[in-house]
C-alpha cells in the first residue's frame, strides 16, 4: 500500500441561481489516502470530495447568501515519501509517513521580494501557481 496526499478542490456556490456569482471561495483540502495504486487513490480522493459536498443542513451562508459547498475536482495527487535517511535506515519499511516525511508540496511564483515576505508572513498576496 502507498500513501498519497490528495489535493481536493471544494468551492462555494450560491444556491439562488438568479444571483450572478462574481467570485468563488475556494478551499484546497489535503487528505492522506492509503491505496494500492494511483487510480484507486484517485477514486478514494474523489469520493472523499463528493462526500464533503452540501449546505450544512441549510445553514451555510456566504456573503449573506444561502450557499453550498461543491466538489470541484482533484488538483493533484502526490505520493508521500519518507526522507532518504529513513529509507536507508530501513529499506524494507512499509513506507508509512513518519516524522520528516514529505506529505505534499505546492509551487508558485510571487512578483517580488516584498510579496515573498508577505507570503511567508501569511499576509494576502497575489501568487501564480506553477505546476
Amino acid at each position: 500500500m502507498t500513501w498519497f496526499a490528495a489535493h481536493i478542490i471544494m468551492y462555494v456556490r450560491y444556491k439562488n441561481t438568479n444571483i450572478e456569482q462574481c467570485n468563488y471561495y475556494v478551499f484546497e483540502n489535503i487528505y492522506l489516502i492509503n491505496s494500492d495504486s494511483v487510480d484507486a487513490a484517485y477514486e478514494k480522493a474523489k469520493n472523499r470530495g463528493i462526500d464533503q459536498e452540501g449546505d450544512s443542513n441549510g445553514t451555510l451562508i456566504f456573503n449573506g447568501e444561502p450557499s453550498e459547498l461543491v466538489y470541484g475536482g482533484i488538483r493533484k495527487l502526490i505520493e508521500c515519501q519518507n526522507s532518504p535517511e529513513k529509507l536507508i535506515e530501513n529499506p524494507f519499511s512499509d513506507n508509512k509517513p513518519e516524522d520528516g516525511a514529505e506529505i505534499s508540496y505546492s509551487q508558485f511564483i510571487v512578483n517580488d521580494k516584498n510579496d515573498l515576505i508577505k507570503l511567508i508572513n501569511g499576509d494576502p498576496v497575489k501568487i501564480e501557481y506553477s505546476e
